[in-house]
């Protein structure tokens, strides 16, 4: 069908598809992310309801939903992270992005299990394999390893792993 569509009927329809796959997204962040504390509250509500102008920038390229000044946020069902401003991390901490690999974190790993997060971005996987499914802390004998090589992505998984974990993140940027 795309290519039965004249070109001036398809790049509207695209830019409407673009449109409607960023508030979908935005609403998203807004059903299941929250702040920690009344200041991150007032980030994250700022950047949703921005979100509805937000969205127009740049329609030719993908856009990440950011937050404009960095904030610690909790991710329903998943745990609490540290967001940086100006970065795709807001997306990266939306659960069900890979629903598979959430639950099988979930209900694989067990007491005495060493879980790596290599390439650990902000530590979305290091998070829930932290923790039980009540949400409380795994043991000290389940430990977690995550590594991440940038420096500055690095610095977000360490401030969770120093708040949660006793054991905190190996890799570079310390």
């Amino acid at each position: 069908m795309k290519d039965s569509l004249p070109g001036a009927v398809r790049r509207p329809l695209g830019i409407v598809r673009t449109l409607i796959r960023r508030l979908n997204t935005w609403g998203k962040v807004a059903r299941s992310i929250s702040g920690v504390s009344t200041k991150d509250k007032r980030i994250l509500r700022h950047a949703v309801l921005r979100a509805p102008i937000t969205v127009f920038r740049n329609l030719g390229q993908w856009q990440f939903p950011m937050v404009e000044k960095d904030c610690s946020v909790i991710s329903r069902g998943i745990g609490t992270f540290h967001v940086r401003a100006q970065t795709d991390d807001l997306f990266h901490v939306l659960s069900m992005q890979e629903p598979s690999v959430e639950t099988s974190i979930r209900s694989i790993l067990r007491p005495g299990d060493t879980f790596i997060d290599a390439g650990a971005n902000i530590g979305f996987y290091t998070v829930p394999a932290s923790c039980r499914r009540d949400g409380a802390l795994r043991s000290a004998d389940c430990p977690e390893q995550s590594w991440e090589a940038r420096p500055p992505t690095h610095t977000a998984v360490w401030i969770f792993c120093e708040a949660r974990l006793a054991d905190p993140v190996s890799g570079l940027g310390k």
